[in-house]
């Protein structure tokens, strides 16, 4: 389903091939510790057949690894590139897929939704705030300024914004409160190879930025059998009030 009219035929977001890439670097586990991290911080919040906003979904793959964990529980996906959003709508039969744009708002009814959770996404917090039940819970899965070290620099990637923190801080805290308890950062150490190497540089700006065939060139011409990097995620835990 698609709520953006003609625009959504032509969406933008990744397309088929970005999918491709970025489905085979999720599905080789390198992300796994973020996901156990946020299954646990999420299913308290849905218990038995809660219903789940997931903003940004992809193609489902974190969408997906909840609902496993949390009997009952329906997911919602949203997600603004229309060939994302046809692998999103077969992540799971307890799970829907809808083409829409958070900056022009969510086609969920108001107090609707147990929790929300947003993964390297756009974050709307008023409208968040506006799905979400009184006392609802959002989690929010953002690099913190590590994120893909050394790779970053060996490949000439994007830096992360320094006061990314901040910002974020700013524009949740009208609407929801921080639980600093249930709050973290994962952190883990990646081998990869260089088909790796170019498929997780390509999920995040820097695949927009750069492209596929120049970070090729770059992981070419450098040479290694393996890569390292350091997954460096903060996962803020909110409610709201």
């Amino acid at each position: 389903m698609t709520l953006l009219g003609s625009a959504g035929r032509t969406s933008g977001g990744d397309d088929a091939a970005q999918l491709d890439k970025r489905e085979a670097v999720l599905s080789a586990g390198h992300f796994d510790p973020l996901v156990s991290r946020i299954v646990d911080a999420v299913r308290p919040a849905l218990g038995v057949g809660g219903v789940l906003l997931d903003c940004g979904a992809g193609t489902g793959f974190y969408l997906r690894r909840i609902l496993d964990s949390c009997e009952g529980a329906i997911g919602i996906g949203t997600e603004i590139s229309s060939a994302a959003a046809r692998r999103l709508a077969k992540a799971h039969p307890r799970a829907a897929a809808i083409v829409a744009d958070t900056w022009r708002g969510l086609p969920v009814a108001d107090g609707s939704v147990d929790a929300l959770t947003v993964v390297f996404a756009p974050r709307n917090a008023a409208e968040f705030a506006r799905c979400l039940r009184p006392g609802g819970l959002l989690v929010v899965a953002w690099p913190g300024q590590d994120h893909l070290s050394p790779l970053r620099a060996d490949l000439g990637m994007l830096d992360i914004e320094k006061d990314k923190e901040t910002r974020l801080g700013a524009e949740l805290k009208e609407y929801f409160d921080l639980d600093e308890g249930a709050s973290s950062t994962v952190t883990s150490e990646l081998r990869l190879s260089p088909n790796e190497a170019v498929g997780i540089a390509l999920m995040g700006p820097s695949g927009a930025r750069i492209g596929d065939e120049e970070m090729r060139r770059r992981v070419t011409e450098l040479g290694r059998d393996a890569y390292a990097a350091t997954l460096t995620v903060n996962v803020s835990v909110l409610r709201k009030r």
